[in-house]
């Protein structure tokens, strides 16, 4: 486990940490967040409040002044801070404001020049050039070692977290192809996950996640469906990382309903990792415990049961019922108008229905959108749309 020593306050137990906001805003909202890639939307906090955090270990936040920027704020279990904002400027006193100060002063997004090209080579050594020099002004810092650690991990993943973003987002937003260069994803491919400081960056889960998702596809290795755990944990050098990344995927696969392969996951978990902490084996019996009892309320839906029978709607109002394709492969995408990842994939799946068509498979995407505003931007979506795939509506949602 990575430790602290001078400079932390750190137990198993939680402290709590205060933060006060001293802010002048012109009546303008502040608001404070934990920045995570679990928790979305920021919570309002009032000019003179002060608020308490329960931490069992140092944790990065979001502070949004009244101007709307954001600035990265570094919090540990048991301190007191003060976050003070006066005409759009941000400056900190108490613990840990002259880490918070240093993070103002070099941030870990280096924006850059309008010259170069979004994601190309030239944006590459200019993105490596930034990220070392924040990080050689990190290690000549005066700033506590442990911290020191755990920032560079911070500025890291980062740039990887940018790395695996960027392009899909202007893919989903802006509607850009990208001729991505064949070494984009070199940092991708080399990491090795060796530093259990990693696990204080707040999105690690997702970088790590994704991470191994693009490998993937890129065809850094073959996919399979009931194996993939092991194929990704095999790419993760430390054990800890290792055991913190089964634990929430599991929870994520849990999280996203019923699966038969799940006694399959956690064995291949159980495998993956070669000394077992009490921690992991505890919390992968409760898992195992969280399953039996998905199981058991959706044992209707197990595989190998009869799929239940739906009815969705055309646009010009027209029933279509599951019992009509008895016997051939049904494939379900569900959907609604206002979901911008759902538009983004609807092409591939109607590509691939397209190339499948006439074999024994039938595609559906099925809106869940309901009302008659929704209802009416769903209608103006597919109207055009007349390809193998049935764009339905599910009554009610």
């Amino acid at each position: 486990m990575f430790t602290y020593t001078e400079g932390f306050a750190l137990s198993s137990d939680s402290k709590a940490a205060h933060i006060t906001f001293k802010a002048e805003t012109n009546g303008k909202k502040i608001y404070f967040q934990s920045e995570s890639d679990t928790i979305y939307g920021y919570q309002e906090v009032k000019p003179g409040e002060t608020i308490a955090l329960q931490l069992e270990k140092p944790a990065y936040y979001y502070y949004m002044g009244s101007n709307s920027n954001i600035s990265t704020v570094f919090v540990t279990p048991g301190s007191t801070s003060r976050i003070e904002e006066k005409d759009g400027k941000i400056s900190f006193e108490g613990d840990n404001a002259a880490i918070n100060q240093f993070i103002q002063q070099h941030s870990s997004i280096f924006k850059s020049p309008d010259s170069i090209a979004t994601y190309s080579n030239e944006w590459l050594e200019f993105q490596h050039k930034m990220l070392a020099e924040s990080i050689d002004a990190l290690k000549a810092s005066n700033l506590p070692d442990e911290f020191k650690h755990i920032h560079e991990c911070y500025y890291q993943y980062t740039f990887l977290n940018q790395l695996l973003n960027g392009p899909r987002l202007m893919r989903m937003f802006m509607k850009k192809e990208l001729d991505l260069p064949t070494n984009y994803y070199d940092d991708v491919r080399k990491n090795r996950y060796e530093d259990a400081a990693l696990l204080y960056y707040p999105k690690w889960f997702t970088v790590m996640r994704e991470s191994m998702e693009i490998l993937e596809k890129n065809g850094e290795w073959q996919p399979d469906p009931t194996n993939f755990l092991a194929q990704y944990t095999a790419r993760i050098s430390n054990n800890e990382v290792k055991s913190a990344f089964l634990i929430r995927y599991l929870k994520q696969i849990l999280k996203a309903g019923y699966s038969d392969d799940f006694p399959t996951y956690l064995s291949i978990a159980k495998a993956s990792v070669p000394t077992h902490s009490e921690t992991f084996l505890r919390e992968l019996a409760q898992l195992e415990k969280q399953y039996d009892g998905i199981k058991a309320r959706y044992s209707n839906i197990t595989r190998g049961n009869t799929a239940p029978v739906f009815t969705a709607n055309d646009i010009d109002g027209k029933a279509y019922s599951s019992a009509d394709y008895a016997g051939k492969v049904l494939v379900l995408d569900f959907w609604f108008s206002g979901c911008i990842p759902c538009k983004a994939e609807m092409p591939y799946m109607e590509k691939l229905a397209e190339k499948m068509k006439g074999e024994n498979i039938q595609f559906f995407t099925l809106s869940l959108d309901t009302g008659e505003q929704l209802l009416k931007a769903w209608k103006e979506l597919v109207k055009d749309k007349n390809g193998a795939t049935l764009q339905l509506n599910v009554p009610n949602g």
